[in-house]
């Protein structure tokens, strides 16, 4: 089956992981994808972690399902072989910085003169408008500077950082979601547009709740009292718990008055609903300490799977704190293909699989990601040059990769 991307031509100058996650979304879903690379300026991604393994798990999940061509934008040539492909394509995303994008003649000013359809995707580290337009981002800093290292910090004030990139990826996701929004409005109205979102903006969405929470008038929250920096103290009903094997679990539902007998009955010690009183819980916080410490008792007598199978017997929400090696063997994320099997040239791997489904046009992964300019001529062919141009752009140095570069990752910084 085709994906329903089918026949949009995207063209790609990103790095790290904002722009390229949301130009791996839309070349899952079938989208032609063109990894643009300088010879001078690789994806330093590449490099980046996984480098004990044969392929790079960073650049791989970010990269898949693209094809790659060298271009040298410093050279004139390669620039206006550049607007040539830009006059046909649906799509050119990137996250460089706009002092870049303007310096190397890309900004969207640049291309929507030679496209008015196009669809320009922006990734920046604070926004297209402000004093800060102009600088740069990266995951810790929209973390830091969106309010979540706060949101999640010790009562002493010691911020705490997500462990996973959330806002390189949610940056990456809202792109993506944006330039499909701009190419239907194109496919209607014949007009493409600027199209931008900045992961400052993502990890605010993140918390859209608890930022208009705030700003309808609450008082800033402090952080709740904890037993530990990860663990709250505020509810017994929507925490965490170690097991008697060592292992942890969470319970998470926010009417502990409705669940609490209940939850009493089903851990086989139904006096602690009298002892708890389970109105207090929700009335007088200062009693759940107590009520937490008693169920810490009573989850060290059993392993987690007995815990879990109890609460799922009552259909309480609830779940094991799962690592990434539970998630491998997890028949639901299994069922789900949120891990699916991945071709590379230095063998068969696994790999997180795509977020969405579609029942008719469903996307998948069918490449792996480019090598360095391994598809230069290919996509130029496709993309109108015959042979002759492209041997003067190779003898103008406008396209490479070259021999005379140093492309090792101790040249980038990596």
């Amino acid at each position: 089956m085709s994906g329903p991307l089918d026949g949009i031509r995207v063209l790609e100058q990103s790095v790290w992981q904002q722009g390229t996650v949301a130009g791996a979304l839309l070349a899952d879903m079938g989208a032609d994808v063109v990894k643009i690379e300088g010879p001078l300026s690789a994806d330093p991604g590449r490099w980046f972690g996984g480098v004990d393994l044969p392929a790079n798990p960073y650049f791989e999940n970010n990269n898949r399902n693209k094809r790659g061509v060298v271009l040298d934008f410093k050279n004139p040539a390669a620039r206006q072989a550049l607007y040539r492909m830009v006059e046909i394509a649906d799509v050119f995303i990137t996250n460089l910085r706009l002092p870049a994008v303007e310096r190397l003649g890309v900004s969207y000013a640049d291309l929507s003169a030679r496209n008015p359809r196009l669809v320009y995707g922006h990734g920046t580290g604070y926004g297209a408008k402000g004093p800060e337009a102009h600088q740069g981002a990266f995951d810790l800093i929209a973390q830091a500077r969106s309010g979540m290292m706060y949101t999640n910090g010790t009562p002493d004030g010691e911020p705490l950082q997500v462990g996973a990139p959330i806002a390189d990826q949610v940056g990456g996701l809202l792109l993506a979601w944006g330039v499909l929004l701009a190419l239907f409005n194109a496919q209607r109205t014949g007009e493409g547009q600027l199209v931008s979102s900045s992961i400052l903006a993502g990890q605010m969405f993140a918390q859209g709740f608890q930022v208009t929470d705030y700003l309808f008038g609450a008082q800033l929250r402090p952080r709740p009292a904890l037993a530990r920096p990860e663990r709250s103290m505020a509810q017994p009903l929507w925490n965490s718990y170690r097991a008697g094997d060592g292992r942890w679990f969470v319970l998470a539902t926010p009417y502990p008055q409705h669940w609490w007998g209940k939850v009493c009955q089903a851990i086989g010690h139904p006096e602690l609903e009298k002892d708890a009183n389970r109105g207090d819980i929700v009335r007088h916080p200062e009693n759940c300490p107590r009520a937490i410490g008693r169920l810490d008792e009573v989850f060290a007598t059993h392993d987690r799977r007995h815990w879990l199978t109890a609460f799922r017997a009552i259909d309480l929400p609830c779940s094991a704190v799962a690592d990434y090696g539970d998630l491998a063997a997890d028949p639901q994320v299994l069922a789900n293909d949120l891990i699916v099997d991945y071709r590379h040239s230095t063998g068969g791997y696994r790999m997180a699989g795509i977020p969405v489904s579609l029942s008719r046009t469903p996307g998948s992964i069918q490449r792996p990601a480019p090598e360095f300019g391994q598809h230069t001529e290919e996509i130029l062919l496709e993309y109108g040059f015959d042979w002759s141009e492209i041997a003067a752009l190779r003898e103008a140095g406008a396209i490479g990769p070259r021999a005379d570069v140093d492309n090792r990752p101790e040249a980038f910084g990596i």
